[in-house]
């Protein structure tokens, strides 16, 4: 079997198909683990599953894509005055901040917000999130959010 270095990790890839790949790591043992590896934009990701592979690609891509890349991503995705899981902002918290998992948890426990049941708006997410860690980037992404509603009339209220 033909060995590949993807990411620096020695790879062995036994099926593939448009941009997901199925294989194996292989380990300084000698032993293979079973993985899946995607490719987008030059990038790599490994994981156990095809979702973990995915999420890790999301992961490096955001990392490497610039905060007003983010913030646009962002509004892409969320309307304002509309209720959106919480658990949906906990997940682009990070995307937008880089803010680890362990750090959100502690917020969530921290503000007793019940990831699986709680909802909240934009401003909601960010008025309740600016002044904790990543602030600085919910603050230009209120910004954004200002400056869409005086270019379209869209409202924001603080």
């Amino acid at each position: 079997m033909n060995v590949y270095m993807i990411d620096n990790v020695q790879t062995i890839i036994i099926h593939v198909k448009n941009n997901i790949a199925k294989g194996f790591i292989l380990n300084s043992d000698l032993t293979m683990t079973p993985c899946y590896i995607v490719k987008r934009n030059n990038l790599f990701a490994h994981g156990k599953t095809l979702g973990n592979a995915i999420k890790a690609m999301e992961g490096k891509m955001f990392g490497n894509m610039d905060i007003e890349g983010r913030i646009e991503l962002f509004m892409k995705e969320f309307e304002l005055n509309i209720k959106y899981d919480a658990m949906k902002f906990f997940e682009w918290h990070s995307k937008l901040t880089g803010s680890c998992e362990m750090g959100r948890k502690a917020f969530t426990r921290n503000h007793s917000i019940n990831l699986n049941e709680d909802v909240f708006t934009v401003n909601e997410f960010i008025q309740l999130t600016k002044n904790d860690y990543g602030g600085s980037i919910i603050t230009e992404l209120e910004a954004k959010y200002k400056e869409e509603e005086l270019n379209h009339g869209r409202t924001f209220k603080k």
